[in-house]
C-alpha cells in the first residue's frame, strides 16, 4: 500500500494507520545505507604535467578517501603493461617445475604460489634475468616497470608538496635510489576461487557497513593493508577489488564500480592505494588503505599492479 494513503472514515482508524505508515517510513529510512559512489577520477597524463587541478583532486581523494582513481590515456603506456601481463600469464601455464626454478630465497619476491593464487613479483634488477628464461620482451618489461614507477613518482612528488611539512631534496633523492632498487611489479593469477581467507586474518573493521555484494562470494585475498608508500592496481575486467571508503565509512565494490569507465586499449583505470609508510613520509592525513579481493565462487582473476616499496624485501 502507499504509505500516505486516503483518509480513513473512522478518526481512531485513520490515526492508527497513520502512526503505522509513518513508523514504516521510520524505518525504512533508518535502513537505507548510502548508495557507493565513485570519487573523482584524476587524468594520468594531466598529473604527469603538474596539473594543479589533478594534484588538488589526488590529495582530497587520498586524504578523504584513502584511495585514488586514475583514468590512462597514453596507448604506448597501455600495451606496455598488457604486453608484460600477457607474458607472464603464459609463465604461468609453464609446468609447475619451470616456475619453481624462479622461487626466490628472498621471500616476498620472484615467484610466489599459496593457496588462492600464484604470482611472479619482479623488480627492475631482475627483469633482465626472467627476460633470458621465460621469453619475456625486455623493452616492453623495462618500459611497464619505468612507467610504473614514473606515475608513483608524480603522484609521491604531488603529496610532498601538499604535506605541511614536505621532504627536503636530498631525502627525495634517497627515496627515489631505494624505490629504484627495491620497488616492485607483480602479475597475479588467482586460481578458480574455492578458499575463503576471511577467517584467517583479524578484521580491522568489524563494524563496518558493506556495501558489497554478499552471495557467494569468497574472501580470495583477505582484508589488508600494504607495507609499502603506495600500491598502484591496473585494475581487471574480472572485478574483485573492495576497499573500505573513509568518506563513507563503508566497505565498496571499487572496481565493480569503475567497469563503466574502462574502455581497453584505449582507456585504462588505475587505483592507487596507500601502504603504512605513506603516513610516515607524508604525514597523518595519509593513512594506509584497508582492501581485500573477492570474487564468486570458481572465478578465476588476473592482476597487475606495482608496490612502491623503499624496504628490502626479507
Amino acid at each position: 500500500f502507499g504509505l500516505f494513503g486516503e483518509q480513513e472514515v473512522e478518526g481512531t482508524v485513520a490515526s492508527s494507520n497513520f502512526s503505522l505508515r509513518f513508523c514504516l517510513l521510520f524505518y525504512l529510512m533508518g535502513n537505507t545505507q548510502p548508495q557507493p559512489q565513485l570519487g573523482e577520477i584524476i587524468d594520468v597524463d594531466e598529473l604527469l604535467r603538474g596539473d594543479e587541478a589533478a594534484g588538488k583532486k589526488l590529495q582530497d581523494s587520498l586524504e578523504q578517501r584513502a584511495y585514488a582513481v586514475f583514468s590512462l590515456r597514453d596507448r604506448d603506456i597501455i600495451s606496455s603493461f598488457h604486453g608484460i601481463t600477457k607474458d607472464i600469464h603464459g609463465f604461468f601455464a609453464c609446468e609447475e617445475s619451470v616456475k619453481e626454478e624462479f622461487v626466490s630465497d628472498e621471500g616476498n619476491v620472484g615467484y610466489v604460489r599459496t593457496t588462492t593464487r600464484e604470482f611472479l613479483k619482479l623488480r627492475s634488477n631482475d627483469i633482465s634475468t626472467c627476460c633470458e628464461k621465460i621469453g619475456l620482451q625486455q623493452d616492453n618489461a623495462n618500459q611497464a616497470h619505468s612507467n610504473l614507477a614514473r606515475i608513483g613518482w608524480h603522484s609521491f612528488l604531488c603529496m610532498n608538496n601538499c604535506s605541511p611539512t614536505p621532504l627536503p631534496v636530498s631525502e627525495l633523492d634517497e627515496i627515489k635510489e631505494c624505490l629504484e632498487e627495491r620497488a616492485s611489479l607483480s602479475v597475479i593469477h588467482y586460481f578458480p576461487a574455492s578458499v575463503d581467507e576471511a577467517a584467517d586474518f583479524i578484521n580491522e573493521a568489524p563494524n563496518a557497513k558493506d556495501l558489497c555484494e554478499q552471495s557467494n562470494m569468497l574472501e580470495v585475498c583477505s582484508q589488508h593493508k600494504d607495507t609499502g608508500i603506495f600500491t598502484l592496481i591496473m585494475t581487471s575486467n574480472v572485478p574483485g577489488l573492495d576497499v573500505y571508503d573513509n568518506k563513507l565509512q563503508a566497505w565498496i565494490p571499487l572496481e565493480t564500480l569503475i567497469q563503466q569507465h574502462r574502455d581497453p586499449p584505449n582507456t585504462e583505470i588505475m587505483v592507487l592505494l596507500m601502504g603504512h609508510k605513506a603516513p610516515l613520509f607524508l604525514g597523518a592525513k595519509c593513512q594506509p588503505t584497508l582492501h581485500r579481493v573477492t570474487v564468486k565462487k570458481a572465478v578465476e582473476r588476473p592482476s597487475f599492479l606495482y608496490f612502491m616499496d623503499t624496504a628490502k624485501i626479507n
